[in-house]
């Protein structure tokens, strides 16, 4: 008889059979990761003040208002993405990444409603969008 238990064969073989499955579930995701890209950036950086501002402009050539939307604490201009598109088949829309978020260079300036607000001011005035404005805002950017 062997000197090891059946319950304790059992036991290895458990162990054995799922360090294999996460070396391979390793392997596999170290394999993607260095063949796959980074994501493209959609829209463009505009310099403002010596830092990059991210802005995606859609429908510039629809009439009417431009659509203004302003993501939530942490979001930027992904967080639109399925909705912009959408809102351009009829109208002229423009998403950011505020300042340290997404592709928008990191700023000491304060990150209040007041600060938020000229930013974005600047950010329109340099893309050359007129008003009227409409203001859409998403949780943090409502308060904005």
């Amino acid at each position: 008889m062997s000197a090891v238990s059946r319950p304790a064969r059992v036991t290895r073989l458990i162990a054995l059979c799922t360090a294999f499955l996460l070396a391979v579930a390793c392997a596999v995701s170290i394999a993607a990761l260095s063949t796959s890209s980074a994501p493209v950036m959609p829209g463009e950086r505009i310099e403002i003040e010596g830092r990059h501002v991210h802005v995606v402009e859609s429908g510039k050539q629809r009439p009417g208002p431009l659509v203004v939307l302003e993501s939530g604490l942490g979001g930027g201009a992904f967080a639109w993405g399925w909705i912009q598109p959408e809102v351009a088949r009829f109208a002229h829309v423009i998403s950011y990444d505020r300042a340290g978020l997404a592709w928008s260079d990191a700023s000491d300036a304060p990150r209040d409603a007041d600060g938020v607000a000229i930013r974005l001011h600047v950010l329109l005035e340099r893309v050359h969008a007129h008003g009227p404005y409409i203001l859409v805002g998403h949780s943090l950017g409502g308060l904005f």
